[in-house]
C-alpha cells in the first residue's frame, strides 16, 4: 500500500466545557470573583452581586445567584468572537496595545483589563446549571443568552451543541439608555452552608483594596438572609482600631534603574487608648536617617574568594515589575492590648476576621491578584519565620496589607491560567525578595513600639540560675556526696559532655534568627532535668543519678537534633512515634505515668514532614503534659493513675497525632494557649508559655494544623476514652502528602 497522507482535526466533546470549568476554578469564591473581575474589565463603576435561597435550597432547585454591572455591556459581535470562543485573547491583545487601541476600542477600555486567558466565564457553570445573561451596549440591541449546562452532559460533540441568542431592539432589563451585564444562575449545582456564604462575602468584599479605589469600583453583597452577614467584622473599623500604619513606594533609581529605592515612607504607631497614658504616638518618615539611610533594597550573600569569605551585595531591579505602592495595618492580638482599645468592640469578630482575611495581598489596577494573603497561601513565608523569630516577626494574622502594581509595567509578573498567583519565574522571585526586605524593615520598627507595650503588660523575670550554673553546682554536689570514684568520674565525664554541648547551642541559637524560641526550649528542658540531678545528688540517691544523667544526654541530643534543618520525608507513623516516646521513658518512670499506645502495632499510617518540628512539637506536648498531671494529681492527693495515652488516626486529608492525658485540663482558652509568652504556670522556672505557640508555627511549617478539642463532644469524635475528657488532648493534624 502506497503512503496516504491526511489531515484530522480535534473534535472535542460537549463535555469538555464542563471538565474545564471543573478543574480552572477552584471553588464558588474563585468562581464569583472572576465574574466580578469581568464586571470591572467591562469598566464598571459599581456590581451587584444577590444570592437567593442557597443556603435553604436542599433540592437545587429554588436557589439563585444574580450579578448584575453597570459596565459596557456586550453586543451580538463580541457574544459570537469573544464570549462563545473560550481562550480568546482578545483581554490579552487590549493589554498590548493599550495605547494604540482604535477609536471604538478607545471608546469601551477605559481601564487596562486584568483577565487575559478567556477563563473568567467558566465561573458559571461552577455556581449552577441554567444560566441567562443579559447584555446591553450604548446605541446597540439588547441580547439575552440562555445555557443548560446539563445538555452538555451528554454523549455529543461540542460542535452539536447550539446556543440561541436573542436580540431585541426594544430592551427589557437596561432602560433608559442604561448598559451592563446581568447573569442570573439558577439550579445551583450544591447548597451553600453559612460557612459558604461567610466566605465568598469576604472574598467578594476583599475584591477592591481597602486602601484605595481610585476608579469608584464597588461591589455590594447581598444575601436574603441577611443574618448570616449582619454580625461579621466591618472593615470600615479598621483605619481607626489598628496599632501601626504604613505606606511606602518602591520605585526604581532615578539614575541607575538596576537599583531600586524605598520612597514616601511612612510609619505610624497609634497606641490605644488606655495606653496614651504610658506610651506615645509617634511617625517615622522617610526623613528618618533608618529609612533615608538605607534607602536600597538588596539582599546579602556570603561568598569565598581564595579561601576567604566575603559579602557580597546583589541589587534588586524592578524590571518587569515595575514600581509599586506597598500599604498595610498591623495588629496585636494579645488579649490585654486589645482590652486597652474601647473602639474594638467585637474582639472575636475582629480576630476572626484577621485569621480569615489577614496577610499580604496583591493588586493590579486596585483589583486584587489571587491567591495571595489567603490562608493556604503563606507567599512571603511568614508563618515559618514566626516559628524561627516568634517575638519579632509579623504573622499572617496579624497584618493587612495591600500591595499595588500598575498593569502595564509589571507584565512579567505572569498569572497562572487556574488563577492562582503568578508563575515563578526570575522575575516573581525578585519582586517576593524586595516585599520581604521592605517588610523586615517595617517589622524592626514594629518591634520597637511593641517591646514598650509588652513593658506595660509584663513584670519580665531575669532566671537567677541557668542550666549552665546549675550543672557546676551538681559536679560540686557528686564530688561531696558520691563515694564511688568510679561512678562519680563516669558521672562527671558525661556532665562535662552535656555542658559543652549546652555551650555550643547556646552560641549557636543566640547568634540565629530564632535565639527568642529555640532557646527557650532547650534551658527550659535542661533546667527540669539538671535540677532533678541536683536534687538526687544532694540526697545521696545515687541508684538512680546514672540513669538521670543518661536520659539528660538522651535529651540534649533529641534538643540538639530540633536546630538541624531538614527537608520533608515520608515515615512510618508507627516507628515515628514510638521513637519519639522512647526519650519519656524514665520522665514516665520518674513521675509514676502509665503510658498507654492506643495504635495497632501494624498501622500503615505515614507521615510526610519534616522531622526536627514535628519531634519538637510531641516534646512540648509531652512535657506540659507531666507538669499538669503533677500539679492536677497534687491538688488531689493521687487519688488515680497518672496517664498518658497517644493514638493515631486517619481523616480525609490528614493523620492525627492525638496526645491526651487525664489531668486538670487547659485553665485558659486555646487561642491564648497558643500564644507566645502565655502561661498559667505559676512559678518564673516551670515555663515560659512557648510551648504550645511553637507546635502551632511547626505544624503550619509541615502544612498541618493543631488541633485542641475543649468540650466532650469535641474529643469523643476522636474515640478519647471516657477517662481522658477530663484532662487535655492535643491533636497534630499532618497532612497526608505534600500539596
Amino acid at each position: 500500500m502506497k503512503e496516504k497522507k491526511i489531515t484530522l482535526n480535534f473534535n472535542p466533546k460537549a463535555r469538555l466545557l464542563l471538565q474545564l470549568g471543573d478543574q480552572l476554578i477552584k471553588n464558588e469564591k474563585v468562581a464569583l470573583s472572576e465574574l466580578v473581575k469581568n464586571s470591572y474589565d467591562a469598566c464598571a463603576r459599581y456590581t451587584k452581586v444577590n444570592l437567593y435561597k442557597v443556603h435553604t435550597d436542599k433540592h437545587l432547585t429554588q436557589g439563585k445567584i444574580i450579578i448584575q454591572d453597570d459596565g459596557f455591556g456586550m453586543d451580538k459581535k463580541i457574544i459570537e468572537t469573544v464570549w462563545m470562543e473560550p481562550g480568546t485573547n482578545n483581554k490579552e491583545n487590549i493589554k498590548n496595545n493599550f495605547n494604540n487601541l482604535s477609536k471604538e476600542e478607545d471608546n469601551l477600555w477605559k481601564r487596562l483589563p486584568i483577565g487575559e486567558k478567556g477563563i473568567g466565564r467558566f465561573g458559571v457553570h461552577k455556581l449552577g446549571y441554567k444560566i441567562k445573561l443579559i447584555s446591553k451596549m450604548k446605541n446597540k440591541n439588547e441580547i439575552e443568552l440562555n445555557i443548560n449546562w446539563r445538555q452538555f452532559e451528554q454523549d455529543s460533540y461540542l460542535l452539536d451543541e447550539k446556543i440561541e441568542l436573542l436580540e431585541r431592539e426594544e430592551p427589557k432589563k437596561f432602560l433608559n439608555g442604561t448598559t451592563g451585564t446581568l447573569i442570573e444562575i439558577e439550579n445551583i449545582r450544591k447548597q451553600w452552608t453559612i460557612s459558604d456564604i461567610r466566605e465568598v462575602y469576604r472574598s467578594i468584599q476583599s475584591l477592591t483594596s481597602p486602601f484605595n479605589s481610585k476608579d469608584d469600583f464597588v461591589v455590594e453583597f447581598n444575601v436574603d438572609e441577611n443574618k448570616i452577614i449582619d454580625n461579621l467584622f466591618d472593615p470600615l473599623e479598621l483605619p481607626d482600631i489598628n496599632l501601626w500604619y504604613f505606606r511606602c513606594d518602591i520605585l526604581e533609581d532615578e539614575n541607575d534603574k538596576s537599583k531600586t529605592r524605598i520612597k514616601n515612607f511612612e510609619f505610624k504607631f497609634s497606641p490605644y487608648e488606655k495606653m496614651l497614658e504610658k506610651l506615645q504616638e509617634r511617625i517615622i518618615k522617610q526623613e528618618d536617617p533608618y529609612i533615608k539611610d538605607d534607602e536600597l533594597i538588596y539582599l546579602e550573600k556570603d561568598v569565598k574568594e581564595d579561601g576567604k569569605k566575603e559579602t557580597e551585595y546583589e541589587y534588586l531591579p524592578l524590571e518587569g515589575i515595575g514600581s509599586f505602592s506597598f500599604e498595610g495595618y498591623i495588629f496585636d492580638l494579645d488579649a490585654k492590648t486589645l482590652n486597652d482599645s474601647e473602639k474594638i468592640k467585637d474582639k472575636s469578630g475582629f480576630k476572626n476576621y484577621l485569621k480569615e482575611n489577614g496577610g499580604v495581598r496583591v493588586y493590579r489596577e486596585d483589583l486584587r491578584v489571587y491567591d495571595y494573603g489567603e490562608q493556604e497561601n503563606d507567599w512571603l513565608d511568614l508563618a515559618q519565620s514566626r516559628v524561627n523569630d516568634p517575638s519579632s516577626s509579623i504573622g499572617n494574622n496579624q497584618i493587612l496589607a495591600a500591595i499595588n502594581l500598575n498593569m502595564s509595567k509589571s507584565k512579567e509578573l505572569i498569572e497562572k491560567t487556574n488563577r492562582e498567583g503568578f508563575v515563578e519565574n526570575t522575575t516573581y522571585k525578585t519582586f517576593k525578595n524586595i516585599v520581604k526586605i521592605v517588610l523586615d524593615k517595617i517589622a524592626f520598627l514594629r518591634n520597637e513600639d511593641k517591646d514598650k507595650i509588652r513593658a506595660i503588660h509584663v513584670k519580665e523575670i531575669d532566671s537567677s540560675e541557668s542550666a549552665y550554673s546549675l550543672i557546676n553546682t551538681v559536679k560540686s554536689d557528686i564530688v561531696k556526696n558520691v563515694d564511688d570514684k568510679r561512678v562519680q568520674n563516669k558521672m562527671i565525664i558525661n556532665l562535662d559532655k552535656i555542658q559543652d554541648n549546652y555551650s555550643e547551642i547556646k552560641e549557636l541559637l543566640l547568634k540565629s534568627s530564632g535565639s527568642g524560641l529555640t532557646y527557650g526550649i532547650i534551658t527550659h528542658q535542661m533546667q527540669k532535668i539538671v535540677t532533678e540531678i541536683k536534687y538526687r545528688v544532694k540526697n545521696k540517691s545515687d541508684e538512680t543519678l546514672q540513669e538521670l544523667v543518661n536520659s539528660l544526654n538522651l535529651t540534649i541530643e533529641s534538643i540538639m537534633n530540633l536546630f538541624i534543618v531538614t527537608e520533608k520525608d515520608e515515615y512510618n507513623a508507627v516507628e515515628f512515634i514510638k521513637n519519639q516516646k522512647n526519650s519519656f521513658n524514665y520522665r514516665f518512670k520518674k513521675h509514676d505515668i502509665e503510658y498507654t499506645q492506643a495504635f495497632d502495632d501494624d498501622n500503615d499510617s505515614t507521615l510526610y514532614i519534616a522531622e526536627n518540628f514535628v519531634s519538637g512539637s510531641i516534646l512540648n506536648i509531652i512535657d506540659n503534659s507531666i507538669f499538669w498531671l503533677e500539679h492536677w494529681f497534687k491538688l488531689n492527693k493521687g487519688a488515680e493513675k497518672k496517664k498518658i495515652r497517644i493514638d493515631i488516626k486517619e481523616s480525609d486529608n490528614f493523620t492525627n497525632i492525638i496526645i491526651s492525658d487525664n489531668g486538670i485540663g487547659f485553665l485558659i482558652n486555646v487561642e491564648t494557649a497558643v500564644m507566645p509568652f502565655k502561661t498559667t504556670k505559676k512559678l518564673k522556672d516551670r515555663g515560659t508559655g512557648i510551648g504550645l505557640y511553637y507546635v502551632s508555627e511547626a505544624m503550619k511549617v509541615n502544612n498541618g494544623e493543631l488541633y485542641i478539642p475543649i468540650t466532650e463532644e469535641e474529643k469523643k469524635k476522636y474515640s478519647i476514652p471516657k477517662e481522658f475528657l477530663r484532662g487535655a488532648t492535643v491533636i497534630l493534624r499532618l497532612q497526608k502528602e505534600e500539596k
